[in-house]
């Protein structure tokens, strides 16, 4: 009894009261509120808003660049170092930055969905990462810049593609490094395959199980004087290194029967070739921070 107590103050002394009393009040409705030919109760109508006004936040005409924030019509872009420079980048691969002309993408993603223009990803404030025919890039730039909803579009340098834990590394050979590299969103299956067979030619690392699906490629023992190559390779979004796997708790690992697994899988079961991603509860699978970049999302309710 206890335990009910508190839930009916909850209800008595909140915002579902009304509903509680127009409940018990329908409940003893005589026949003159109830619809005789439907016998149905004539419900009221429940009322219960408030009206709010936010402002729509104001245009900034900023782009949030790896290697800095720049304004492109008054600022020149940030190329990033030498040994990560691709002056052939935009006929290489198609990959370019259009702005939006305002906070509101809506126009400029209908005008890209007209032309058949894939977005590959989202640069803040109000940029996207599109993808240009390679055979009519100049075409499609000059088309682009003429609409009401562009501000401007400009290459994407090869630079910002890569971490910048790697950038020092770049060019650098004799550095053995494990990447995790992210396809581009709009490559095909056999595009990935290619990808995944060209990957695997560059490890120095037995590898013996597939290394890509659509959202990962994952390798290891490359050598670094590689990365500027796969950074101008327009099958790839962005390229970081590896996570490293380490035991935080042995004795938990003890706990659980870790160890007992990883002595009968003969020491193959160690984690390794494994991702795990942890979100808080909320997040909006339709963003475009997370376009292209959620495998799958799991509700435990």
């Amino acid at each position: 009894m206890r335990s009910v107590l508190p839930i009916v103050l909850i209800f008595l002394f909140s915002s579902w009261s009304s509903v509680v009393v127009a409940f018990d009040n329908d409940s003893n409705t005589s026949n003159n509120d109830v619809d005789t030919e439907n016998s149905e109760p004539l419900w009221s109508e429940f009322s219960v808003g408030y009206e709010s006004v936010y402002d729509v936040k104001k245009f900034s005409g900023l782009i949030h660049s790896p290697f800095g924030t720049f304004d492109p019509l008054q600022d020149p872009i940030p190329l990033g170092p030498e040994n990560l420079y691709d002056y052939q980048a935009l006929h290489r691969t198609g990959l370019a930055i259009i702005q939006s002309n305002e906070v509101d993408m809506t126009g400029l993603n209908d005008l890209l969905d007209l032309h058949d223009i894939p977005v590959i990803d989202v640069i803040p404030d109000s940029a996207l990462i599109i993808r240009l025919p390679v055979d009519e890039v100049l075409a499609h730039k000059s088309l682009l810049e003429k609409s009401e909803h562009v501000r401007w579009v400009g290459e994407l340098p090869i630079a910002w593609r890569v971490s910048q834990d790697l950038v020092s590394l770049s060019a650098r050979g004799g550095i053995l490094v494990d990447l995790d590299i992210t396809p581009a969103s709009d490559i095909g299956y056999d595009k990935l395959l290619e990808l995944e067979m060209d990957l695997q030619q560059l490890s120095e690392y037995d590898i013996s199980r597939d290394i890509c699906d659509e959202h990962l490629c994952q390798i290891k023992e490359i050598d670094a004087s590689w990365i500027p190559v796969l950074a101008m390779d327009g099958r790839i979004l962005s390229i970081h290194s590896s996570s490293i796997i380490t035991i935080h708790n042995d004795n938990a690992k003890e706990l659980i029967g870790g160890n007992l697994v990883l002595e009968k899988s003969n020491i193959i079961l160690n984690g390794s070739g494994e991702v795990l991603a942890i979100s808080d509860t909320g997040i909006d699978e339709d963003h475009g921070d997370f376009y292209g970049r959620i495998r799958e999302i799991y509700n435990q309710f």
